[in-house]
């Protein structure tokens, strides 16, 4: 066996390190709403960020899980009644009232909302601004969702952010600015409503830096659901 020298090692090393960078830093893409065509309803409009699998539907039932931004423009909207579970964060608007068969709920702008997407509801504007909210679709019990909101209260707050094996992560930005990056990867810089897909295996460490007071992200971690 050849032994290798200080100078192969170091060589070797950095190589190894350069890899795991470049690696790293081809898991970030960093994904902009303008670049997304829009669906269009009877409230508004959605941007579908990510679906799974790739060209499948909520609409015919044909996806597993699906990412959204929704833009609520109309007073008053129906949203239909699909086979899945949700999560609802409003980012923009004062929020909405949705109201269904045994269920009625008011959503208000920072807040997480699960519930049932079985059921028609319907939906009423809280005031006059237009409503933003991140939508996420999902089979429960083939997911067990995790959603948490990260607000940076100093320019370059850091954040460091935790999974379970097998989870999918999927980070938004929902106001300001900020980077994300991986290990020692350079970061992204990710503006309102960006968003960032990460598959597993994740590199252990995965941080958000808000880079303006008061950026906000939501952080949606889509596991399997444990029998």
């Amino acid at each position: 066996l050849h032994k290798l020298s200080d100078d192969e090692w170091e060589t070797t090393m950095m190589r190894f390190f350069l890899k795991i960078t470049a690696f790293s830093s081809s898991l970030l893409v960093v994904k902009s709403l303008v670049s997304i065509e829009p669906t269009y309803w009877d409230g508004g409009r959605t941007y579908t960020l990510y679906v799974s699998p790739d060209g499948s539907s909520i609409e015919n039932g044909s996806a597993s899980w699906r990412v959204s931004v929704a833009r609520l423009e109309a007073a008053e909207s129906v949203f239909k009644g699909r086979p899945y579970d949700r999560m609802t964060v409003v980012a923009q608007g004062v929020g909405f009232l949705v109201i269904g068969k045994g269920f009625d709920q008011t959503m208000t702008r920072w807040h997480i909302y699960y519930y049932s997407g079985a059921r028609e509801l319907k939906c009423t504007r809280l005031g006059t601004l237009l409503c933003t909210d991140v939508n996420l679709f999902y089979q429960i019990k083939v997911h067990d969702p995790r959603t948490h909101l990260y607000k940076a209260m100093r320019v370059e707050e850091r954040f460091a952010l935790d999974y379970r094996p097998n989870e999918i992560m999927i980070v938004v930005c929902l106001e300001g600015r900020g980077t994300i990056a991986l290990g020692t990867s350079d970061p992204k810089l990710m503006f309102e409503y960006d968003s960032v897909k990460l598959d597993p295996p994740l590199p252990s460490d995965i941080a958000l830096k808000g880079m303006s007071p008061g950026s906000r992200f939501v952080v949606i971690r889509l596991g399997p659901t444990v029998s």
